[in-house]
């Protein structure tokens, strides 16, 4: 029905929000995430704070959480990305029309008003070490995976990381093919749960469940022979899905 051009880069990742109709893709050499006008087909804006290429996102309603390489993960406010754009243009237009003295002064104190105000960035949260390569947010509640081989969980009204689990990497068939596979050696490709249970997929080609009462993982099953890079699961099954080209149930 439409074809959306914009990125200079592969897409890496994306999410839509019906009732909204927004849409938000993210390039993994970009570090600033599109957001899209799902009913007419046109660019809103950019989603700006991110240092490096954005790996990871969700959209939940107005809200979009986003998670980079520069290994932070951002909170956002779809409904101010337009407003957010509009301001940002005029402000450009008016400091080049400005003496450079007056220049300085002036966007020193819009920068202050415009922070909170009017910015659609909410919160960064801050805590791992490397490349943030998968998210899953549900209920309140947000769980990341990184290149630092750990999992978080987060509370959203303080920014805080609340629970850590060391992921400890499984000697698998997967060892022997990772050279094959440098880039996703040490990376979580994705991460789900399901009230306490949580399931996460990882480069060393293993998927783990977790109690994340306890913050241990309680199982390991293996069998992939490459990095894990989806799954889904509920109450009964777990579907994982890996650059081995196999699916396993």
């Amino acid at each position: 029905l439409q074809t959306l051009a914009g990125h200079r880069g592969p897409i890496t990742s994306l999410d839509f929000s019906e009732p909204y109709g927004a849409l938000v893709s993210s390039s993994g050499e970009e570090a600033s995430p599109l957001v899209w006008d799902l009913s007419s087909g046109t660019q809103v804006g950019r989603l700006r704070g991110h240092t490096a290429g954005v790996r990871a996102l969700q959209v939940e309603e107005e809200l979009c959480i986003t998670g980079s390489q520069d290994a932070t993960v951002r909170l956002w406010d779809l409904r101010r990305v337009e407003d957010w754009e509009t301001r940002l243009e005029m402000k450009n237009g008016e400091e080049e029309e400005q003496e450079p003295h007056v220049r300085l002064a002036a966007s020193a104190d819009a920068a202050a008003k415009d922070k909170e105000e009017w910015n659609p960035m909410l919160r960064k949260l801050e805590g791992h070490t490397k490349a943030v390569t998968s998210l899953y947010f549900d209920e309140g509640c947000l769980i990341t995976g990184a290149s630092d081989k750990t999992l978080r969980q987060w509370d959203l009204n303080t920014g805080q990381c609340v629970l850590t689990m060391d992921i400890l990497w499984a000697a698998s068939g997967a060892e022997a093919a990772l050279h094959s596979w440098e880039m996703y050696t040490d990376f979580v490709g994705a991460v789900q749960f399901w009230g306490y249970a949580l399931a996460s997929a990882s480069g060393d080609g293993a998927v783990r469940m977790w109690d994340m009462r306890t913050g241990q993982a309680h199982r390991t099953l293996l069998g992939h022979t490459a990095p894990v890079t989806c799954l889904q699961f509920d109450e009964t099954h777990v579907v994982s899905g890996s650059l081995d080209k196999s699916i396993r149930v």
